[in-house]
Formats: structure tokens, C-alpha cells, sequence
């Protein structure tokens, strides 16, 4: 059983008997038997969630709160849903692919015990070390920012080295981005392109 908090009309904390079959609140032990002059004057209400008819259908708003219309005290939670044809869905799950790539990248690379960012603007600046090697103009201190902010030495070698693994990395994270969105724009099934993972780390083993 659940009960959530309400406050002048504002719904905040959830909470739920769970095995115990009770809730301790303000010095009462709350069950699903406590009557309702006592939730009102303790500022708690049953809690009753309403579910779409699609459950795969998406939440666009919400949660909402909905006295009972009989008086009790009861609130029912919902919320304002996006049925989707299967194109919208296709371009959920492509954003959803770009968005969970981006933040696989920031987890990066690990060279040297350190951990460093390729997302694009990282991968730019990294290049601009080669120009500096090609051009034996790198300098004998050279440095470079990991993740957590730390400045790491690197020699002409130590770059050489770094700039090959973050070209490898890049071009298996992409080869199998592109894998992945070939197999998106061939479903044509709403339920098995709703069930298909995109999130870039259930499918890169890096």
C-alpha cells in the first residue's frame, strides 16, 4: 500500500507499507485500515496510480494528482501520454542512440592510468596535438588534460601512441553506431523497435 505526503494540496513524499503492512506517521502507524479523518489530520492520502491502456506508451507530463470524487482520502497519480506510430518511435530511438554514444565517449579512453573525453570537442582538440608533433614543435613538458581534470605528461611518443588509440576507438564506437542504426531502419515491427536497445554500452564491449 502506498500513502504520499499532502500539504495544502501538494503532493510531495511517497511512501509504502511494504512487508511491514504499515507506515509509522507523525506518532500513528498507518495501514491500508486507518480511517480517513485520521490521513486527513496527519496530511497523508492513499496513493492509486493510474496506468495507460498502451504500456509502451511514453509519458509526455506529469505526475498529476486526483482527489477521489467521493471524498475519501485518496489521490489517484497519472500522467498525459504520447502514443506513438512507429516512425516517432524510430526517431525516439535514434535520439536516444546519439545521446547514449555522446556519453559513452565522455567516459573516453584509459591511457597511462588515466581516463580522457572524446566527445567531438575533445577529438578536435586532441588533433591539434599531431600538428604540434608533424611539426617537431611539441614541447619538452608538454602536458595534456585527463577527465578528472589532471594534467598528464606525454612525450612525442607517448602522443604518437595516444592519438593511434583514440583513432581506434573512435572508429569502432562509430562502425558499430552505424551497425546499429542499420538495424534500427530496418524494423518495421512497433513492439520489437520499442524493445530494441540502443544504449551504446549494451552493445561496445571496449
Amino acid at each position: 500500500m502506498r500513502f504520499i505526503k499532502c500539504v495544502g494540496g501538494e503532493m510531495s513524499a511517497v511512501y509504502e507499507t511494504g512487508d511491514k503492512g504499515y507506515i509509522t506517521h507523525k506518532g500513528f502507524e498507518v495501514t491500508e485500515e486507518t480511517p480517513d479523518e485520521v490521513l486527513f489530520s496527519i496530511g497523508l492520502r492513499r496513493l492509486e496510480i493510474e496506468l495507460p491502456e498502451d504500456p509502451k506508451a511514453l509519458p509526455t507530463r506529469g505526475p498529476f494528482y486526483r482527489p477521489a470524487e467521493d471524498g475519501t482520502a485518496t489521490v489517484t497519480e497519472y500522467h498525459e501520454y504520447m502514443i506513438q506510430d512507429l516512425e516517432s518511435l524510430r526517431e525516439m530511438k535514434v535520439d536516444l542512440h546519439h545521446t547514449t554514444k555522446h556519453q559513452f565517449m565522455q567516459g573516453g579512453l584509459s591511457y597511462k592510468g588515466h581516463q580522457f573525453d572524446l566527445r567531438i570537442r575533445n577529438i578536435c582538440h586532441i588533433t591539434m596535438i599531431l600538428s604540434l608533433v608533424n611539426n617537431d614543435a611539441l614541447p619538452e613538458d608538454f602536458t595534456w588534460y585527463s577527465t578528472d581534470g589532471k594534467l598528464v605528461p606525454m612525450s612525442k611518443k607517448d602522443c604518437m601512441t595516444f592519438i593511434k588509440l583514440v583513432l581506434d576507438k573512435v572508429k569502432e564506437v562509430e562502425l558499430k553506431s552505424m551497425q546499429i542504426l542499420t538495424k534500427l531502419a530496418a524494423i518495421d515491427n512497433k513492439d520489437e523497435l520499442s524493445n530494441f536497445d540502443v544504449k551504446v554500452g549494451s552493445h561496445y564491449d571496449l
